[in-house]
């Protein structure tokens, strides 16, 4: 069990991570993908999203051989009402009154299918999966044809027609309108066999959405997009700043160097403070001023890390770390 990890006992045993924020009426749930083949299952999006002041729900799936997409097993959907329940329970505790739900892939065709059922205010996902029974029974791979059984029953015609129609099902009868952002590369298979028959629905159904198409080709490139698409309509459902660094080191620097670091500017009013770190304590604070960037001189050798936190006039906050770098000793010049 990893650090922070805890187990709701519902029906089934649901694994999951929690993170309590300022801001406790909004909550924010993330699903997973798929883990590389061969690896156990993951929690996804966790430093993507650590910057934000709202309550965050990471949930394990680690139902079956790769998992159940947060549904059933043989058709029985145990699963999702143990996750439901965990959600609802969370949700109750820390009296939210706004959900969000986000995840990628697997994860992004579950954000979906819960935002629709239980009326979520707003689902943000990558590159969902439509018609399942077409990408778990039809591929050649055989650990997904095991989560297409896991889940199903069977791989035979019937198995993949019924997995099919799950999300579809949701997306007809729903009475529930959230807001849905959706992402992923304008040249993906997924475009074309999932999305695409799947906007048609939406469209069919009255359902409002924002379809956002990226230039690339590789289903694999979500690390690549999908956190900064994540951040960015968070930031905007939350009314909170979004906060990108325009600069920022990218190799390691020298004792007594200096360096610019620099956020974009989100909205007028935003003010900015920094908070400097060398070997995981803060040496520095810039309480919040309207300069958006800073200068940051190294005057010791270590491991330094640079802290932004942006405040809006709505009162609303989010911050970003910068990537981890090394200040080295100089090198000596001999004469």
């Amino acid at each position: 069990m990893i650090k922070g990890e805890a187990v709701f006992k519902g029906e089934v045993d649901v694994k999951y991570l929690f993170k309590k924020g300022e801001d406790t009426d909004v909550l924010t749930v993330v699903f997973s993908g798929f883990s590389t083949e061969g690896k156990p299952p993951l929690y996804n999006y966790i430093r993507t999203l650590e910057g934000f002041t709202c309550n965050t729900l990471f949930i394990l799936d680690d139902f079956g051989c790769r998992g159940s997409y947060y549904l059933c097993k043989q058709r029985d959907f145990s699963i999702e009402r143990s996750v439901i329940s965990l959600i609802h329970t969370i949700a109750k505790e820390h009296s939210v009154k706004k959900i969000i739900s986000c995840g990628s892939s697997k994860g992004g065709y579950a954000s979906l299918y819960y935002s629709l059922k239980y009326g979520f205010d707003a689902a943000i996902c990558w590159s969902p999966q439509y018609y399942l029974g077409d990408y778990l029974i039809s591929t050649k791979n055989k650990n997904m044809n095991e989560v297409g059984e896991f889940m199903a029953g069977g791989c035979f015609q019937d198995d993949k027609l019924y997995l099919n129609s799950i999300l579809r099902d949701i997306i007809v009868n729903s009475a529930h309108t959230p807001e849905l952002y959706i992402h992923l590369g304008e040249g993906e298979i997924h475009y074309t066999h999932h999305v695409k028959p799947m906007i048609e629905d939406l469209k069919n159904s009255n359902r409002q959405y924002e379809l956002d198409l990226g230039p690339y080709n590789s289903h694999s490139d979500v690390a690549k997009f999908f956190p900064e698409f994540l951040r960015k309509n968070i930031a905007r459902i939350l009314n909170s700043p979004y906060v990108i660094f325009e600069e920022q080191t990218n190799s390691d620097m020298t004792k007594g160097d200096s360096y610019l670091f620099r956020v974009n500017k989100d909205q007028d009013g935003d003010i900015y403070a920094w908070y400097i770190y060398k070997d995981g304590e803060i040496i520095e604070r810039k309480m919040y001023e309207d300069s958006r960037e800073t200068l940051v001189t190294f005057h010791e050798i270590g491991e330094y890390m640079v802290k932004a936190y942006v405040l809006n006039k709505h009162k609303r906050k989010t911050s970003l770390k910068s990537s981890y770098f090394q200040v080295k000793e100089a090198l000596s010049v001999l004469g």
